[in-house]
């Protein structure tokens, strides 16, 4: 194990200030280590995180929705990202720039 639970939640968070988008920083984010199936078949099984933080559900005015992460351990990359905090959700892949920063480059429909 690479990072600590402390480190992923910082980083989910990181991404989330970056790309501008408001969650609920006084809820405890749900957090899990395990083990999953590569995308790159070559890796095999990687260690990830997976990380959910709650945020204002903008469909459901009463209910909380999240984001969701998949981080890998090993690379410190993101994996996965959903956002279901209701409504329409843009299609965009969530990439880093080389001064670190995170931003959402969207995918045409």
């Amino acid at each position: 194990m690479n990072y600590t639970k402390e480190q992923i939640i910082s980083l989910a968070k990181k991404i989330l200030d970056d790309i501008e988008l408001e969650y609920y920083d006084d809820k405890e984010p749900f957090v899990e280590y395990g083990l999953a199936e590569a995308i790159d078949k070559e890796r095999g099984f990687v260690n990830i995180w997976s990380c959910n933080i709650k945020c204002y559900d903008w469909q459901f005015d009463s209910d909380e929705g999240a984001y969701c992460f998949v981080i890998d351990d090993e690379q410190d990359d993101l994996i996965f990202f959903i956002d279901a905090s209701g409504g329409q959700i843009p299609h965009a892949y969530i990439k880093k720039d080389e001064d670190g920063k995170y931003y959402r480059e969207y995918i045409p429909r």
